[in-house]
C-alpha cells in the first residue's frame, strides 16, 4: 500500500522500471519522494532484488533506470526539484482519466486536476475515493499510482518557465488544494463484470 506522512505531492516521482536481462523481464513502478527518500537509487535496487530472489545482474539497471528518470525530471521541472520551492503562479487544469480494474472490480474516473497545486495528493484522492464507493482496499494504491503517473505527464509537458527567474511568475501556495481535485465536476462508474 502506498503510504505517506508530511505528504507534498510535487516532490513524488512516478518511475517506472523495464528491465529484461537474459530473458528475464522485471517490470515495476515506484513512487519515488525526491525530498524525503531515505535511500539512494542503488540501495533501492538492492534491496528491491535481494527481497525478490532476482539476480544482482537487476542491481545496477534498475538503480541507473530510476536515477535516469529522477534526472530528467528534475531537468524539465526545476520548480519541483528543490525543498521548499514556491508553486507557479495559477492553475494548470489536467483533465485525469482513471480506468482500473482489481478482480471483478472496474473504477473509471474522470476529473479536473490541478498539477500546479503541491497540495493535491493522489494518495489522498485514491484513499476517500475507495471509502467513499466502498471500492476493494487493494484499489487504493493502484489508483493512487494511475493519478501519479498521469500527473507526472503533465507536468513534464508543460513548458518551463523556471529558467529565468526574474521573468518566471510565482506564487506561495498558502493553502490546501485537494478539495479542487475532490470536489470536481467528475463522472465515475464503478462495475462488477458478468
Amino acid at each position: 500500500m502506498i503510504t505517506s506522512s508530511g505528504y507534498c505531492g510535487a516532490s513524488v516521482v512516478c518511475c517506472n522500471v523495464d528491465v529484461e536481462i537474459g530473458g528475464v523481464r522485471f517490470v515495476d513502478s515506484v513512487m519515488w519522494d525526491i525530498h524525503q527518500s531515505s535511500l539512494s537509487p542503488l540501495e533501492f535496487s538492492r534491496r528491491t532484488c535481494a527481497e525478490l530472489g532476482i539476480g544482482v545482474s537487476f542491481v545496477q539497471p534498475i538503480a541507473q533506470s530510476i536515477g535516469q528518470q529522477l534526472i530528467e525530471y528534475g531537468r524539465k521541472n526545476p520548480m519541483w526539484a528543490v525543498e521548499g520551492t514556491i508553486a507557479p503562479a495559477g492553475e494548470n487544469i489536467q483533465t485525469v482519466i482513471i480506468d482500473v480494474r482489481f478482480r471483478s472490480v472496474i473504477f473509471r474516473d474522470r476529473l479536473q486536476w490541478d498539477v500546479n497545486c503541491p497540495y493535491n495528493s493522489p494518495e489522498q484522492f485514491a484513499r476517500i475515493t475507495v471509502a467513499d464507493l466502498n471500492l476493494p482496499q487493494e484499489m487504493e494504491p493502484i489508483i493512487a499510482l494511475t493519478t501519479h503517473q498521469q500527473v507526472s505527464r503533465f507536468r513534464m509537458a508543460a513548458p518551463s518557465s523556471t529558467t529565468n527567474n526574474e521573468d518566471a511568475q510565482f506564487k506561495d501556495v498558502e493553502g490546501p488544494c485537494v478539495s479542487s481535485a475532490l470536489n470536481s465536476s467528475s463522472l465515475y462508474e464503478v462495475k462488477a463484470p458478468p
